[in-house]
């Protein structure tokens, strides 16, 4: 039986994400359970609750959908956004030298100032073409 595919999926999670709403996700090692996205890594999505341990993490995956996302620094509306080493929107910045592989998990439709802010995102998770 297939599960129904839709924006948002369930997973599980073995480390505690209570403080981590709106933070970008990956795939652990079992392919059922996430952690926090680490600098340039593919995203499946973005946290849309706060599930301590082995609780329910409810994540939103479909591309071309919105979603808050959290910041790790300022963001303008229009910036292409990768991960940084928290699991935080960071924008891309190309490496010309091409030595580092980097997935973009969307693009920014409203700004911040500041880290830890939010902004809305239009989700895209693919990888760059670099």
């Amino acid at each position: 039986m297939f599960e129904a595919l839709g924006n948002d999926q369930t997973f599980k999670t073995d480390t505690d994400l209570s403080a981590k709403q709106y933070y970008l996700v990956k795939s652990d090692t079992d392919a059922d359970t996430i952690v926090l996205c680490g600098d340039h890594e593919a995203a499946i999505g973005v946290l849309q609750n706060d599930p301590p341990t082995g609780t329910a993490a409810v994540v939103r995956c479909a591309a071309g959908v919105k979603t808050r996302v959290i910041g790790s620094t300022g963001i303008t509306v229009g910036n292409i956004l990768e991960s940084d080493g928290d699991g935080k929107a960071t924008p891309y910045t190309l490496d010309t030298g091409g030595s580092t592989e980097c997935y973009l998990v969307g693009v920014a439709l409203s700004g911040s100032d500041h880290a830890d802010e939010y902004v809305t995102m239009l989700t895209v998770f693919s990888p760059s073409a670099q």
